[in-house]
């Protein structure tokens, strides 16, 4: 008896349940999550509902945004990077890494697609941001652009999601974050070495690498916790081409699916028929074609006059009336806009030389090792710098010459063609990117102790003083061409310039 009431109370309690999920379906409202009910209504494959090791990757990563990344963004914003191209480039890697949150949604809710192409769709805001990050390296260059281009190259960290295997592109997350953190590390080296010792005035820049570097470490730690091997699918989720962010997942998806158009009148798909030719078809062709001669007595005759070879303007053309035939000339294309000519010392830190165009009288003579020099699309021209000056830098610059005295920091030239550079006394580093011709003249005594940095760039010489000072100067060729070779013992690849003889 007992036993028959404690089964009556639990079918009553069952019963209870089940009328309060109805009167919450009717209702619209859907019962807790976190009921044992409410749970076990939800089925594995209804697409809805991330795992609990999906929330767990999701709020690691809300901890990154609101931790490292919050942080560099509140560097940035310093008075005095504040409305600069270093303070956009912050906004932009912001932008970026707010928009991978959702592609990190779809691949802890979904399983892993069959073609990986399919996360592209999803990849479209993440690549809008790399893309204006990259438009901000480009055109003219500014105090910032080492800046700039340090978060450009750290935010292609960002495509690790779409690692697929081994051999086909990308290293594994991991590495791959690091790699890219690298390369942003080459530009984030030469901000620190610029203004590591400037004072209160340096240390916002500083600041603003070392931060980056934090979100670069973070991004690493979040990688290698929870996309190890690559991005962590849900092997239970749904299907990625069908997600959409929100929880709508599959059945969602489902849902929105039109209903299908109505079928297509009667004899939609039935062939046209051909209508009959007029004058009897095919019959009346055939008739015509048995005549045998007489086919061709309606065809006009050629006289003596009409052929070419007694034709008087050998042109062939069969005159067609008095039209004549529309003349078109090309519209000349528009001039490029002459910029005028600039030399001048800007905020007293910056000399600018711009737009000179055969001028072979330049010079700068009163400059001191705090004042940097930036040359910018000269052409034929000749500038010479009288002192020791912080840096310089030839920008766009074509058939231009520059001849300085020392350099506390470097020599840079980008984007240049045909150059010429005379050291008379000494400067630590010489870099040539993108540039087509340049010759380098080491005069000075302590100048061979110069380091040159090259990429993607050629026709590079150098020139340096004989011992005899009788002899020519030695022109020695800087390389160009590179061989990789894998070495299997240690796991690495050596590269070696190549050297060739003739």
């Amino acid at each position: 008896t007992n036993m028959i009431e404690q089964l009556l109370e639990r079918l009553e309690s069952v019963t209870t349940r089940l009328e309060k999920v109805e009167s919450a379906v009717i209702g619209g409202t859907a019962p807790p999550v976190g009921s044992s009910l409410g749970s076990s209504l939800v089925s594995p494959s209804s697409g809805s509902g991330a795992p609990s090791s999906a929330s767990q990757s999701v709020a690691a990563y809300d901890v990154l945004l609101q931790g490292a990344v919050a942080d560099f963004v509140n560097a940035a914003s310093d008075a005095t990077l504040k409305d600069t191209h270093a303070a956009k480039a912050a906004a932009v890697l912001k932008e970026a890494f707010d928009a991978l949150k959702p592609v990190l949604v779809a691949i802890a809710s979904c399983k892993k697609p069959a073609n990986p192409g399919d996360i592209q769709s999803h990849l479209q805001p993440v690549a809008s941001a790399l893309e204006a990050a990259n438009k901000l390296t480009m055109g003219k260059r500014t105090d910032y652009d080492h800046h700039v281009r340090a978060v450009s190259e750290f935010l292609n960290a960002l495509q690790f999601v779409c690692f697929v295997e081994k051999g086909q592109g990308l290293s594994l997350p991991g590495p791959h974050v690091e790699e890219s953190w690298q390369s942003a590390e080459f530009y984030g080296n030469k901000v620190l070495v610029q203004y590591r010792n400037s004072g209160p005035s340096g240390e916002p820049h500083v600041a603003y690498i070392k931060k980056l570097k934090e979100v670069s470490t973070a991004l690493r730690d979040y990688v290698k916790a929870h996309h190890t091997t690559g991005p962590a699918w849900n092997p239970s989720g749904g299907d990625l081409k069908t997600f959409k962010a929100g929880g709508g997942g599959a059945a969602a998806a489902a849902k929105s699916i039109p209903a299908p158009p109505p079928p297509p009148p009667p004899g939609f798909f039935d062939e046209p028929r051909a209508a009959p030719a007029a004058g009897g078809g095919m019959s009346a062709l055939m008739g015509e074609l048995n005549q045998g001669s007489g086919v061709t007595t309606g065809l006009k005759k050629v006289t003596d006059d009409m052929k070419t070879k007694n034709r008087t303007d050998k042109s062939g053309a069969v005159p067609g009336g008095s039209a004549k035939p529309q003349q078109t000339t090309a519209a000349p294309a528009a001039a490029a806009k002459k910029m005028p000519p600039k030399m001048a010392l800007e905020g007293g830190r910056k000399w600018v030389v711009e737009h000179q165009v055969n001028a072979t009288d330049l010079v700068i003579d009163k400059c001191d090792m705090r004042q940097t020099v930036y040359l910018y699309k000269c052409e034929g021209s000749v500038l010479q710098i009288k002192g020791k000056v912080n840096g310089i830098c030839m920008d766009q610059c074509k058939k231009t010459a520059i001849v300085f005295q020392d350099a506390v920091a470097q020599c840079e030239v980008v984007n240049c063609t045909s150059v010429q550079i005379q050291v008379d006394g000494s400067v630590p580093t010489i870099q040539v990117d993108k540039t087509d011709g340049v010759q380098i003249y080491l005069m000075g005594e302590k100048s061979n102790d110069v380091s040159i940095l090259t990429a993607k760039s050629s026709e590079m010489n150098v020139l340096t003083k004989p011992a005899n000072p009788d002899d020519d100067m030695l022109e020695s060729p800087l390389p160009e061409q590179y061989e990789s070779k894998f070495d299997a013992k240690s796991g690495k690849w050596t590269t070696v310039a190549v050297a060739h003889s003739g």
